[in-house]
């Protein structure tokens, strides 16, 4: 086990990707730390009744209601491909051919994703942490207020990292589609959860794998605390054409985490661990066969063109390359919502299209150029001129 998570987390991590995804949430991070004035907000709560973003509490809070969507979903695509390295490279197919513990290495498979996803965890942590201290000082930090919505991130991390690996093992769910069940699940788990106007039931309190519900139980304290107004506005990541007329002080108090909230934290690691133990057994018992790239170039001949055909089709070329390993049947349905949107209300628009049209256009994104490049046709291309660059 132990070499299957070095061997896993070095070849993880020493990719080009890592290095910009890190780069990419300590700058995301930076951008989203509050702030008392600007169009855009990370967090508004009754802009009519307090003043905004005006101390350090607000930081973690505004910080761990956006990362709670987006930290597991980036986690989750970015493990997406951990055992189908082994796959892509041959490493499974000469597992296969010995008695290899099989739980050991989705254990170890498991440990590196949970590593991976903690790293991702503390470079916004950290970054979180240096910029409040630079904007408001050390002595405004309350240690307990600033960690604790960080740290109830940890057991949804830990879930998404066994889910993911689950996607990967479970027949029908290795490909695209369940990429884009993973990403559908994780947005609509948010969603049902991060929400101040009901409450939420027992699978939304166990299955609240970004925190969501206690920030806003908290939120709902302090306001209880410091007058008698209920929870009436609260946008993340939100915009509003009315004036910031509010100036009543809100300082957000430490969590206040009940038994079963805590009850709640540890049910979801065991699920975790007994989902990752249940895997071994459904890895495949030979190796799987896959059409790749270069056999869909072979099977396609508008794709393999002469040098003058390749000069005046390149961007039909670059389109087939780039939706290759998506259906035609996904390609149409991402059009449809994309012409949907052109005649969608504004409500429509802003709570059905544009999501369901970034949920579907996920698995081509995700992939961008990956696969021109693993299966050897970004190589292919240097042998035309300038046809990498076209």
């Amino acid at each position: 086990m132990k070499f299957i998570f070095m061997a896993t987390f070095h070849e993880k991590t020493r990719r080009l990707s890592f290095t910009a995804l890190c780069m990419s949430l300590l700058f995301a991070t930076t951008l989203i730390i509050p702030r008392e004035s600007g169009t855009m907000r990370a967090l508004i709560i009754n802009l009519n009744q307090y003043s905004q973003a005006n101390n350090a509490t607000w930081v973690s809070i505004s910080i761990g209601l956006i990362m709670g969507l987006f930290l597991p979903l980036i986690s989750a695509i970015f493990l997406r491909n951990t055992i189908h390295l082994d796959r892509s490279m041959g490493t499974m197919s000469l597992f296969l051919t010995t008695r290899f513990p099989k739980g050991k290495y989705v254990f170890g498979k498991f440990l590196c994703n949970i590593c991976i996803s903690l790293i991702l965890w503390l470079i916004i942590l950290l970054t979180a942490y240096v910029e409040t201290v630079l904007k408001y000082g050390l002595a405004a930090i309350n240690l307990e207020q600033f960690i604790l919505p960080f740290l109830i991130l940890i057991s949804g991390l830990v879930f998404v990292s066994a889910v993911t690996l689950a996607t990967e093992v479970i027949p029908g769910l290795r490909g695209k589609l369940g990429t884009i069940a993973l990403s559908v699940g994780i947005t609509f788990l948010y969603t049902t959860t991060a929400n101040y106007q009901t409450t939420p039931g027992f699978f939304q309190r166990l299955l609240n794998i970004s925190g969501s519900t206690y920030l806003i139980t908290n939120i709902k304290q302090a306001i209880l605390a410091s007058s008698n107004n209920p929870l009436s506005t609260l946008r993340v990541i939100g915009s509003t054409t009315s004036r910031y007329t509010g100036n009543q002080n809100l300082v957000f108090p430490p969590l206040q985490l009940t038994i079963t909230d805590l009850q709640n934290l540890g049910l979801l690691l065991l699920m975790s661990l007994i989902l990752v133990s249940r895997l071994p057994g459904l890895i495949e018992k030979r190796p799987l066969i896959h059409t790749t790239l270069n056999q869909f170039l072979e099977d396609h001949s508008t794709i393999s063109l002469p040098i003058h055909v390749l000069k005046l089709s390149r961007f039909r070329l670059s389109i087939r390359l780039l939706t290759a390993p998506i259906a035609t049947i996904w390609l149409w349905l991402i059009c449809f919502i994309w012409l949907w949107s052109w005649f969608a209300t504004y409500d429509q628009l802003t709570h059905i299209t544009f999501p369901l049209l970034y949920l579907a256009a996920t698995p081509i994104v995700s992939s961008f150029g990956a696969s021109e490049t693993q299966e050897n046709v970004y190589q292919w291309l240097a042998t035309f001129q300038n046809g990498q660059l076209r």
